[in-house]
């Protein structure tokens, strides 16, 4: 979304029960309210993804957007088939950072969570 909270005001007018997000996440070291500002293809190559906020900004801003109940109900959890693939895509994670050329650990701060919100 290139204007989040406009797009989280935008579905709480048309929201009845129950609004179902699942979203990238960022900067997950912040302990403030914050986003990550994508301008071009830096998010999986991707021009089209914008923002990488951290949950606590998901969740401030689904409150400003006038959503009275949040709750973050998933997070990264461990694969079904645990070490052998975590292993896996720690390599994978530690291939593409250098590739990238960029520290191991900026890869490892993001990650994808989903949010319910009550109107």
């Amino acid at each position: 979304m290139r204007h989040p909270l406009l797009a989280l005001e935008r579905l709480r007018s048309v929201t009845r029960e129950l609004l179902v997000l699942e979203t990238h996440v960022d900067m997950l070291w912040a302990r403030r309210p914050a986003m990550a500002f994508y301008p071009g293809r830096e998010l999986a190559g991707d021009n089209s993804n914008w923002w990488g906020p951290n949950p606590r900004a998901v969740d401030a801003m689904l409150r400003a957007a006038g959503f009275r109940e949040v709750r973050l109900v998933s997070t990264f959890s461990l694969p079904h088939h645990g070490r052998r693939r975590l292993r896996r895509e720690a390599r994978n994670v530690i291939r593409d950072s250098l590739r990238a050329r960029r520290p191991v650990l900026w890869a490892l701060r993001r990650g994808r969570v989903v949010f319910h919100a009550v109107p």
